[in-house]
């Protein structure tokens, strides 16, 4: 039976390897037990664009030649029920990011199949929620790919249904947030940005195959940061938060905890935030709505945790 257009998202599937790559190469393996779904993706792309080098000369205004630069491929996935395994891959471990091979796209199982991602990387994580009914924890990946093979892969048959994984939702005693050294209030919302600042790196080589795709990935600075608003202006001890934004040695010791529970199974979600130091304060103008307070914070460290 042939395909039927126009193609919807029943026909997609983002995938990503369970374990990560032992050489960051150009081969795939694809079968049961080797991959697992991103989480209920919300929204996303893949992408593949080449940079282009114009050349003008003498005579003429528009371009008279054009040198093809390097390929850069992407992938982003906008996650409802983030699970930790995959959270943790924008993570390093020990100082060094791991590399992930990903199956994304359309594959409908009637001739149409989807993309093999060799060499990806997390280059940044987006996590976001927001108070009120029904809110959930929302995350965002951006990967970086070394290279797209030529031959796609049949992946309809691993089903792309996330049923059965945890929502991580706000109702009442399911999310706390403790920053020690302040004293929190109705919590507001939170933003944490999780940043590798990959580099793409291309070397002259006779093995790198295509000629113009990137050689290596290379880890950047890692960062952190985030934004808690609070519904009433949270103080230190009675002190503002702007003493201590403006002190001559203000404290780099602030923790968050924020535990997500799944209001079904019970299960939690974890994310600790150490080595903290205040960064910004604000207050909105909102006419005729609920006035937050935002703290902007920036972390050493991050850790995600899944407890059943």
């Amino acid at each position: 039976m042939a395909s039927v257009y126009p193609l919807n998202g029943v026909d997609q599937v983002c995938l990503v390897s369970i374990a990560a790559e032992a050489i960051y190469g150009e081969t795939i393996a694809y079968g049961a037990g080797l991959y697992e779904i991103a989480g209920l993706v919300e929204g996303g792309d893949i992408s593949s664009k080449s940079t282009q080098n114009k050349i003008y000369g003498i005579g003429k205004k528009a371009w008279q030649a054009r040198v093809q630069g390097t390929v850069e491929n992407g992938v982003r996935m906008d996650i409802t029920n983030p699970e930790a395994d995959i959270l943790n891959r924008a993570i390093p471990v020990a100082g060094v990011l791991s590399s992930y091979n990903l199956i994304a796209g359309v594959s409908d199982g009637e001739g149409v199949d989807a993309w093999q991602l060799v060499g990806g990387k997390a280059d940044t994580l987006e996590l976001s929620i927001d108070d009120g009914e029904g809110s959930c924890l929302k995350a965002s990946m951006d990967w970086i790919v070394k290279n797209i093979l030529d031959t796609p892969v049949n992946a309809s048959a691993a089903g792309h249904d996330a049923s059965s994984k945890p929502i991580w939702q706000l109702a009442g005693a399911a999310l706390t947030i403790t920053i020690p050294a302040v004293t929190a209030y109705e919590f507001a919302s939170a933003r944490i940005s999780v940043r590798n600042n990959l580099q793409r790196k291309n070397v002259a080589s006779a093995t790198n195959t295509p000629k113009r795709t990137i050689s290596h990935l290379r880890d950047g600075n890692f960062e952190i940061e985030a934004t808690f608003g609070f519904y009433e202006p949270p103080t230190n001890a009675g002190e503002a938060i702007y003493a201590l934004l403006s002190n001559d040695c203000p404290p780099e010791d602030v923790a968050a905890v924020l535990t997500f529970t799944d209001m079904c199974s019970g299960a939690a979600l974890v994310t600790t935030l150490t080595g903290g130091a205040y960064s910004g304060i604000g207050q909105p103008f909102k006419p005729n709505d609920d006035i937050d307070f935002p703290i902007d914070l920036s972390f050493d460290d991050i850790s995600i945790v899944y407890t059943p």
